[in-house]
This record gives structure tokens, sequence and C-alpha cells, in this order.
């Protein structure tokens, strides 16, 4: 069964203000385009397995934690 599709986003965004940072400032902390993050947010693009591990870190998180959320197919 696929999984909500914001249901990362809704994750990721919850963890970045947890942070005091914007989405901006996460995405250049993890050397991404700012346009780049907001596309795996929105499930526009595939986020690669190496930056939900990077993502994973920032936030002190096992990539499980993310990677579960994620819709089936997708990773």
């Amino acid at each position: 069964m696929p999984r909500n599709p914001y249901e990362f986003e809704q994750k990721v965004k919850a963890y970045i203000k947890r942070c005091g940072w914007a989405q901006a400032e996460t995405a250049r902390r993890l050397n991404y385009s700012p346009e780049q993050f907001n596309k795996w947010l929105r499930d526009v693009n595939r986020i690669p397995d190496t930056a939900i591990a990077e993502l994973s870190d920032l936030f002190d998180l096992v990539p499980e934690e993310l990677a579960g959320i994620i819709r089936f197919g997708r990773l």
C-alpha cells in the first residue's frame, strides 16, 4: 500500500522547525540547492539514498526513520 506522499514532507519540515532553520538553510547544510531539496520534499523528484543518510545524520536519526515513510517504489 502506498504511503501518504505528504508524510515525508511534514516530518522533515517538523525537524527543520525544531532546529530553528529555514528550508533553504537546511538544503545548504546538506550541500544541495534549495530548489532540489524542495523537489524532494514535494515528491517531484526521487530523493537519493545518500541524501536520506545525510538528512538523517543532520537530524540525528537513523536513516530508516526517514526512509520508512517514503512511498513504496520511490526508494
